[in-house]
């Protein structure tokens, strides 16, 4: 025994090179490559399903260059490139991340630009110069609507589309005065977001005859409120009544901004005297079928299809 302690010095010598052989093993096998990929935004899912490079988004992540991003028949989705160009998706949209900038496939997306730089948009194989301004796409009807600033469009030369003018994208590039933008972002974009329109405690009903028509807000009969506080919890009761004074049936647009934190737990309809109970979806919709669904639009504002209203009626 007294021989092995003597003898340590060596057996740590030993231990060492047999540690160098090792990693000069180790070393031997050359250099493994490695796969770097570079994020360049990021997208939230607002209603499901969501997926970006194949992968379900059912909060927020990342993307990267040549990743596409889709929304299902019931999708709905946010994107923020790290140049500072913001989209919004519709349902059944498909959007694919390339250079020089996003390109629309399928479906519609409102986009704003960046404030510096040069942010380009492609849609119908038309791009857009979008710096400083806001624009709705449409890839169906192959028409780009400026709704703030100037959109460039690059076909046979420079197309300048003011705000209020829409573009149409074929053979040749088209620009005319819009009639009306209907806002289908269901309130992720002006003029129903947080830079839109001040916020009211009493939501608004948009009656309109056809689907394609923004419509015009129904008139206010009655509006009343009840509040029971219990400890830190306050419970809101809001019932309004609206009138259609027009001459024909309407389906309503019901809109209404919440309270930071608020939680929505009731929606329900009352006409002729019968209460018709609502549905208040999730980003997770189960897709049951229910007489109107309040679903969460962003930027704090719930929506709202209800059921057709007769004319003269509440």
């Amino acid at each position: 025994m007294k021989r092995l302690v003597e003898q340590w010095p060596i057996w740590i010598a030993l231990l060492f090179h047999a540690l160098a052989f090792g990693f000069v093993a180790l070393d031997s096998r050359g250099p493994r490559a490695r796969k770097v990929t570079f994020s360049t935004g990021e997208v939230q899912a607002v209603h499901a399903p969501v997926t970006v490079g194949g992968r379900a988004v059912t909060n927020v992540a990342r993307f990267g260059a040549g990743d596409v991003l889709e929304t299902g028949r019931e999708g709905r989705g946010r994107a923020r490139l790290d140049d500072g160009t913001m989209l919004v998706l519709d349902r059944d949209t498909r959007v694919v991340f390339a250079a020089p900038g996003p390109r629309l496939e399928r479906g519609r997306a409102f986009v704003e630009g960046p404030s510096a730089g040069r942010g380009v948009v492609s849609i119908a194989g038309v791009e857009l110069v979008v710096t400083g301004a806001t624009v709705a796409l449409d890839a169906a009807a192959k028409k780009a609507t400026c709704t703030r600033g100037e959109v460039v469009v690059q076909r046979g030369g420079e197309h300048r589309v003011h705000t209020g003018e829409t573009a149409t994208l074929g053979d040749s590039v088209k620009v005319e005065p819009e009639k009306a933008f209907l806002d289908w972002t269901g309130g992720m974009a002006t003029p129903w977001s947080a830079s839109g329109k001040p916020r009211a405690a009493i939501g608004e009903l948009w009656g309109r005859t056809r689907a394609d028509e923004p419509g015009s807000p129904l008139a206010i009969r009655a509006h009343e409120v009840e509040v029971r506080i219990d400890g830190e919890l306050a419970t809101t009761r809001a019932s309004t009544t609206y009138f259609n004074a027009g001459d024909r049936k309407v389906t309503g647009d019901f809109q209404m901004a919440i309270p930071t934190a608020a939680i929505v737990s009731r929606f329900a309809e009352i006409s002729a005297g019968h209460t018709r109970e609502g549905r208040v979806a999730l980003a997770t919709d189960d897709g049951g079928v229910a007489a109107s669904k309040l679903e969460w639009a962003g930027d704090g504002w719930v929506r709202a299809e209800t059921t057709p209203l007769d004319a003269g009626a509440t």
